[in-house]
């Protein structure tokens, strides 16, 4: 199958995929092209829930896409000044020493792994989009999200295979929450 020149000067940008639906952390404003995004405002809730508290703080992984980091701060409803987007660890380390031992949403595991190295005292919930729960092991509060969206990408690709005469509309394929627990 020969593609069109566009989707390889878009294509090359980003690691493994297929021609219709990409991991990644950005959206495309193509309707080629089909983003499985965590439900971030029912994963913040439930990560509250489970704290038993209302979260002073949140830490944002970085992400690429901007567009998806502003929705993230919306989401939340927290003043910007209690809400850091991950640059560094030296900058996360004074990030959270002003919230030392109260309780915050994290969103990535990843990130919650390296913020707990400088907090241990505080009460974490993670947010885990990477599919990692365990690397938190018992630390940290965490919240799931449902690999069936990626069953369900695959669904519309096939779709798109089945009947590509079809117009099917760009959005997003949210990832809904499985659990959130503490793992012991």
């Amino acid at each position: 199958m020969l593609l069109p020149p566009f989707f390889t000067r878009i294509s090359k940008h980003y690691g493994v995929g297929n021609s219709h639906h990409r991991v990644l952390d950005t959206s495309l404003d193509d309707p080629l092209f089909h983003t499985v995004v965590p439900d971030f405002e029912a994963g913040i809730e439930d990560a509250a829930r489970r704290l038993g508290a209302e979260p002073q703080f949140l830490l944002i992984d970085h992400y690429v896409d901007q567009g998806m980091t502003e929705q993230i701060r919306e989401m939340a409803g927290m003043d910007e000044k209690r809400m850091h987007v991950y640059s560094s660890a030296s900058e996360l380390e004074k990030f959270l020493a002003q919230y030392s031992g109260l309780p915050g949403v994290v969103i990535n595991e990843f990130l919650c792994e390296q913020a707990l190295r400088f907090d241990t005292a505080g009460r974490l919930a993670a947010l885990c989009t990477s599919g990692c729960p365990e690397l938190i092991s018992g630390r940290a509060e965490t919240v799931v999200f449902d690999a069936d969206a990626y069953r369900e990408a695959a669904e519309v690709m096939i779709q798109y295979i089945a009947r590509p005469q079809d117009h099917y509309p760009n959005n997003h394929i949210l990832q809904k929450i499985v659990h959130g627990e503490t793992l012991a």
